[in-house]
């Protein structure tokens, strides 16, 4: 019988001897297997995808998922369940994002980010918010730039120069210290250490910053090789010199003498000559764009 009922479900012909008779049994079996075909639901499809939301501050970022670039935040994907390897890229001003994902078939996975600016980044953006007048964004990103991987020296630089406009005169001293760890030789660094002591009242320090400064600058690496004795006959022996060599020479003799304010004094005279007016200037406004 069951025989029957298939091929009368599927369409095939039956046998002679096996004619329906309206009324029969096999007739009445035959027309309910129609029915529960008719009326059974169909069921649900499986689904096998999840979906992933994707947004950066800033928008616009690439989104590579498995190695394949899928679009630019924000971003709605619908991917396979399953792993899959997720990748934010907002340009090369930006850290990289990459996340293992692990998806279950039908749920919604979202991610926010914030993308984070690598510290030449850092350094260049800063100093573009100090030159356009938000010193509190420039401070912000020159400090993470100046404590960066890889760290930014010349952040420490601007810094000190930065504070130098506002006043801050012990956070510019603090600041160029550091930069002074990196380029150790560089005479104008040691012409604004010297102001900044000058004008936290450390003379002594000053003194000695000045003195940097003049033996770092071309042409006087080496003026005070052979230098007299630090006795007051030499020193009157020298008299008063116009060129920046003796007046370098004077104040190193008087400062061996404990003679702190005329060897400041001499050695600005030198140092003015040389440099011109540097407590008067603001490097930051110096800088190109």
């Amino acid at each position: 019988m069951l025989a029957l009922l298939l091929g009368a479900y599927l369409g095939l012909a039956l046998p002679v001897s096996a004619q329906l008779v309206e009324g029969s049994p096999l007739v009445e079996e035959t027309q309910l297997v129609s029915q529960l075909v008719e009326e059974s639901p169909e069921e649900p499809p499986v689904v096998h995808t999840a979906v992933v939301e994707v947004a950066t501050q800033p928008p616009g970022a690439l989104v590579a998922v498995d190695r394949r670039v899928l679009g630019q935040t924000p971003v709605r994907l619908e991917l396979t369940a399953g792993k899959h390897l997720l990748r934010v890229s907002g340009g090369s001003d930006y850290k990289p994002y990459a996340e293992e994902l692990q998806l279950k078939a039908g749920t919604v996975e979202r991610r926010s980010l914030q993308l984070l600016l690598v510290p030449p980044a850092q350094l260049r953006r800063g100093l573009e918010a100090a030159r356009s007048g938000d010193p509190a964004r420039a401070e912000e990103l020159l400090r993470a730039a100046s404590h960066g991987k890889p760290r930014q020296a010349m952040a420490y630089w601007w810094l000190g120069h930065l504070y130098r406009r506002q006043g801050r005169w012990s956070e510019a001293l603090a600041s160029l210290r550091h930069y002074a760890d990196f380029s150790p030789d560089r005479p104008d660094l040691y012409l604004y250490l010297g102001d900044l002591h000058e004008r936290l009242g450390s003379l002594d320090e000053a003194v000695t910053a000045y003195k940097l400064a003049a033996l770092n600058s071309p042409g006087c690496e080496h003026v005070l090789h052979g230098a007299p004795p630090a006795t007051w006959h030499e020193i009157r022996k020298l008299g008063s010199p116009q060129d920046p060599a003796g007046k370098i020479r004077l104040a190193y003799l008087n400062e061996l003498k404990g003679r702190m304010a005329p060897a400041l004094e001499l050695l600005r005279s030198a140092l003015l000559q040389m440099h011109g007016p540097w407590d008067i200037r603001d490097p930051l406004s110096e800088v190109r764009s």
